[in-house]
């Protein structure tokens, strides 16, 4: 992705994300209290489990699929920083229901935290490594080493309590537009790097499959069907589809990607993170002995393999239109 398209589409994206994630949140407080009898914190805690996108998901696909540059950024974005949100509150939550207390400002604080580690070490990383392929560039498995790179990166920023997955993305993003690095006032071997790009996008088409089918059989592990979750997790999908899309309508009102609300809707696939998290509540919960510790992963799980059928089926939307 071009770094005018990624930084046009930003502020959109975390729009969205924040959107999608409070009217979902909104809605589960609701629905957790009054149907499923949870009190209000605890209803809480589930409701960013329930929203978001999967980076792992959505990234994958939006490569493969025929859409504006545009569509693809945004939906990509909002895929890579809903876990930031997701995490956060899901956190607070639990932390506010386990008997702590989190003021307004510490939670803004973590988030904004969160986002600056990520972004600056990702372009960091990513600009020194730009300075490193032009001393090996000679060698050979450049490309290996550039995954190798990513992976620090990735763990460091972890590590440093930021978001792992947003700082892979700006570390690919300052790859991918080194030519705007000459802006920077770096010295800039052009002609080698378009060959280690393209061997870092053979290879990720190599393991891409492998991701993927490791995500599904993680998923399928921690699945428990039983009917009693599936009906809870219906509802709160069915209701959250709506919620996404109206999330949606609002960013991007008034521009060329409204067209595309509603296959922008439909790409809601949700990944291990939202599975994640619901089982360290579950962790949490059970060893207080809280009865209903078992109905958050039961529930999220559902949720997930309900978001990422929609998922399969959006391209087919996209053909018809």
């Amino acid at each position: 992705m071009e770094v005018r398209i990624v930084l046009s589409q930003s502020i959109r994206a975390t729009a969205l994300a924040f959107l999608y994630a409070i009217f979902a949140t909104v809605f589960v407080l609701v629905f957790g209290h009054f149907v499923l009898e949870f009190d209000w914190v605890e209803a809480l805690i589930l409701g960013p489990m329930t929203a978001g996108t999967s980076s792992v998901v959505i990234i994958p696909l939006m490569s493969k699929l025929k859409v504006p540059e545009e569509v693809k950024a945004t939906l990509s974005l909002e895929s890579t920083v809903t876990d930031v949100f997701n995490i956060v509150l899901t956190m607070i939550f639990l932390q506010v229901y386990l008997g702590g207390t989190v003021s307004l400002q510490e939670a803004t604080s973590s988030l904004i935290t969160k986002f600056a580690i990520s972004v600056m070490l990702g372009a960091i990383s990513g600009i020194t490594w730009i300075k490193v392929l032009e001393v090996v560039r000679k060698q050979e498995y450049t490309y290996m080493l550039t995954i190798a790179a990513l992976v620090l990166c990735y763990a460091g920023t972890e590590f440093l309590g930021g978001s792992g997955p947003l700082s892979a993305l700006v570390f690919g993003m300052a790859l991918g537009n080194y030519e705007r690095m000459r802006t920077l006032g770096l010295n800039i071997d052009a002609a080698s790097m378009p060959t280690i790009i393209e061997k870092i996008r053979d290879f990720h088409d190599e393991i891409s499959f492998l991701v993927k089918a490791l995500f599904f059989m993680i998923l399928g592990l921690i699945y428990i069907l039983n009917p009693l979750g599936l009906t809870y997790a219906g509802i709160v999908m069915a209701v959250n589809l709506m919620l996404r899309y109206l999330a949606i309508e609002i960013a991007t009102r008034n521009t060329p990607l409204y067209k595309y609300r509603r296959f922008m809707t439909l790409m809601c696939g949700t990944g291990l993170a939202n599975a994640t998290l619901s089982l360290i509540v579950h962790n949490e919960l059970m060893m207080r002995q809280i009865p209903i510790a078992g109905l958050y992963p039961l529930i999220v799980t559902n949720i997930i393999m309900m978001n990422n059928a929609i998922t399969a089926l959006a391209p087919l939307l996209l053909r018809r239109d």
